[in-house]
């Protein structure tokens, strides 16, 4: 999402921009959450990143959910932290992409852990299941 923003905003230079704003014009510096905050103070770019990352997502998803047929879909890392507007896009986009009838009724959740879900799921890895768990 940032590098897109950073294009977006290069090729469009003269392009008014809350984004630059915030970043002091050191575009290097957007995250996901900036892009959040300037598409809820109206940034058109901003919000173009959001709709078009949803879009993306919703359509990937709708991939997985007709191979896998999931019971939810959950969601983490810096990309839940944007909530209603990006998780509302993916959920618009599923049931259009998928060819699973029940799509529209999985939910699509943000991760409990939020950033920390790769740490905590790269540590079960190493932690013993089972029987020696209970040890």
């Amino acid at each position: 999402m940032a590098r897109r923003a950073r294009v977006m905003l290069e090729q469009e230079h003269c392009l008014p921009s809350v984004l630059r704003e915030l970043t002091h014009g050191h575009a290097e510096e957007i995250s996901p959450l900036m892009i959040q905050q300037a598409a809820r103070q109206g940034d058109r770019v901003a919000k173009v990143i959001l709709e078009e990352t949803g879009f993306y997502l919703g359509v990937w998803l709708a991939g997985m959910i007709t191979l896998f047929d999931p019971e939810a879909i959950v969601i983490g890392g810096g990309v839940s932290h944007i909530g209603k507007p990006l998780f509302n896009k993916i959920r618009a986009t599923i049931p259009q992409y998928t060819i699973n009838g029940f799509a529209k009724n999985t939910p699509v959740l943000p991760a409990k852990l939020r950033t920390n879900v790769g740490v905590y799921g790269a540590a079960a890895v190493f932690l013993p299941a089972g029987e020696e768990a209970e040890r």
